[in-house]
């Protein structure tokens, strides 16, 4: 770049290399924070067809009327069928009812 005003090329230069700096520690804090969480995770329950679980009624429409603080958390025991790791589903042997 030919200017006769040097000082602003090296202004512009400075806030480029600053821009890039900052970008870079940004990215190197998210990777940090990305690793950490990752380390805190720990594998779920194995399930094997045949199994007996419990269902949870967390997200089940269940009837309308009854007051939610004395709905049990849980039914069950239910056989397990089949485990899809895939997907990580589990299908389960349900009444009829």
């Amino acid at each position: 770049m030919d200017t006769k005003f040097t000082g602003v090329w090296q202004f512009t230069q400075q806030v480029q290399w600053n821009l890039m700096m900052a970008h870079d520690a940004i990215i190197e804090s998210h990777l940090m924070q990305v690793h950490h969480t990752n380390s805190r995770l720990t594998m779920g329950v194995e399930y094997a067809p045949g199994d007996l679980v419990y269902l949870s009624t967390q997200n089940l429409a269940l009837p309308k009327g009854r007051a939610n603080k004395i709905l049990p958390n849980y039914f069950g025991l239910y056989k397990v069928v089949e485990v899809h790791i895939a997907t990580l589903t589990v299908m389960l042997e349900l009444l009829p009812s």
